[in-house]
């Protein structure tokens, strides 16, 4: 229980580690037994070991026109291995004691680590409470099998976050009710259902929420503050996406310069900062604004865990997200596929797919972690249900 309230927690500890490397080394050989189970897990941690070692060699190899930190590389990948490796533990810990209380744990854990944070003085539902306490409401739902409560907590969750300036769960929320409703009132599964199609239906719904979630935002309608700041960015980059996300330009711009990334422990120079730089200017952003402290000073930090991963490990880190981005949408789609994928996955999922793309490696590789845990959790639960009782009566008749 207190490994599960350990990941959860995650916070950093000493040499770059979190609180979850502690489970993830120390009860190392109880939890492996779960990749005899799982190759898709097999899969992945092979992959970031391989990315970490490719990550140390780009690290030497860029040494000509780069300094190397090596507390940062140790530091990066240590992070980036026990974030990976704690699904296992997860993945252990839910044959132990339940799905249902491992989420529990892993939300106090969650909120025990926001507390006091300098978001909760900002904005303690968007920095703090939202996630954990979702978390933890949807896992009690799902244990009480009533989904107009799942339904209900996901309305009362989004109104929560439109009010508080939560633009991006208010759409996580909207998604999960929308499939889960898909799934309620659509037919049971044929034998021939094609178990990617809901890929497609998830994007298409994706694309219409975020239309609409557009619309109410310019048009006011979920605040007058959320609206100022939604027309500011729009009339700057562009876009929505683009105003909140400006890293993505300095970002696209970075790979353009130099495709093999940057190494574990790499400095940005001034070259790289200047690129990064005038990416921002070209969509009438400051970089003086806190952006170029932030993403180059010391450090490449930009606030997307594919863009981190492509920073760190170059090639081999973009092989990495791939994998886990193919393992997180093709649990996803088989479980709504056989129409058995519930609000917790669903919303997980969703929130790690965006992390992905717009989240920092150090602050959100936990929702990787938990949602690629719930997703290879739910093709056990498949396997089990399918596979027969050595007391059923086709087992006993066939002795």
């Amino acid at each position: 229980m207190l490994s599960v309230f350990l990941v959860g927690a995650n916070a950093q500890i000493k040499y770059g580690a979190s609180l979850a490397a502690i489970p993830v080394v120390l009860l190392l050989p109880v939890w492996v037994v779960v990749l005899r189970r799982s190759w898709r897990l097999k899969v992945i941690l092979s992959v970031t070991l391989f990315a970490i070692v490719w990550g140390f060699v780009l690290g030497q190899l860029n040494k000509p026109d780069h300094i190397t930190n090596s507390h940062q590389a140790l530091a990066m990948a240590l992070l980036i291995a026990s974030g990976i490796a704690a699904s296992g533990v997860l993945l252990w810990a839910c044959d132990l004691i339940g799905l249902h209380l491992v989420c529990q744990l892993y939300a106090v854990g969650l909120l025990a680590s926001q507390l006091g944070g300098s978001g909760w003085q900002s904005n303690p539902w968007k920095h703090a409470l939202a996630l954990p306490l979702t978390i933890a409401a949807l896992a009690l739902a799902q244990r009480l099998r009533k989904t107009w409560l799942t339904v209900a907590m996901l309305a009362l969750v989004a109104a929560l976050s439109a009010v508080s300036n939560y633009r991006s769960f208010v759409g996580f929320c909207l998604l999960t009710v929308i499939l889960i409703a898909w799934q309620s009132i659509s037919r049971s599964p044929r034998k021939q259902t094609n178990r990617l199609a809901p890929v497609v239906l998830i994007g298409a719904i994706a694309f219409a929420l975020y239309q609409l979630v557009s619309t109410l935002l310019v048009g006011g309608y979920l605040g007058s503050q959320v609206q100022a700041r939604t027309l500011s960015q729009t009339q700057t980059s562009g876009s929505i996406l683009l105003g909140g996300r400006p890293e993505w330009t300095s970002t696209i711009d970075l790979m353009a310069h130099r495709p093999s990334g940057y190494g574990l422990g790499v400095v940005p120079n001034a070259i790289d900062t200047n690129i990064g730089d005038h990416a921002l200017i070209n969509i009438n952003i400051n970089p003086d604004y806190g952006y170029e402290q932030y993403m180059f000073i010391g450090q490449f930090r930009l606030h997307s865990i594919v863009a981190d991963l492509w920073t760190s490990c170059g090639w081999a880190g973009l092989l990495l997200a791939a994998v886990i981005l193919i393992v997180l949408l093709q649990t996803l789609s088989v479980a709504l596929a056989e129409r058995r994928a519930t609000a917790l996955q669903i919303l997980i999922t969703s929130i790690a797919l965006w992390d992905l793309a717009f989240s920092p490696i150090f602050t959100n590789l936990r929702d990787i972690t938990l949602a690629l845990a719930l997703g290879l959790q739910a093709t056990w639960s498949t396997r089990a249900s399918t596979r027969p009782s050595r007391w059923s009566p086709a087992v006993v008749a066939s002795r």
